[in-house]
């Protein structure tokens, strides 16, 4: 991995000793092996919901609506009983 950084360090995206993703890498170094699995993870999930959220960036509503109806027929959506049992205050 040493070898990948000093390589990334000739490149444009990381030039220079202040670079952000330099600053990030040296921290990574410091991690103990479990720290760096957690990190991977962290940045895997972080990475799969902007993916996510890109796909569906220029969606337009229809478009929504159509994608997501019947998403919840299995799961329908219940009052609670203490709701349920309650009867409605006449107004006179």
């Amino acid at each position: 991995m040493a070898d990948l950084t000093t390589e990334k360090a000739s490149d444009e995206v990381a030039t220079g000793s202040n670079s952000a993703l330099m600053d990030v890498v040296a921290a990574m170094h410091k991690l103990t092996l479990e720290e760096q699995a957690q990190l991977l993870e962290y940045l895997s999930r972080a990475l799969q919901y902007g993916i996510r959220r890109e796909a569906f960036k220029d969606v337009s509503w229809e478009e929504f609506i159509d994608m997501t109806y019947g998403s919840l027929a299995d799961d329908p959506i219940e009052l609670p009983e203490r709701f349920k049992e309650r009867e409605p205050e006449s107004i006179e």
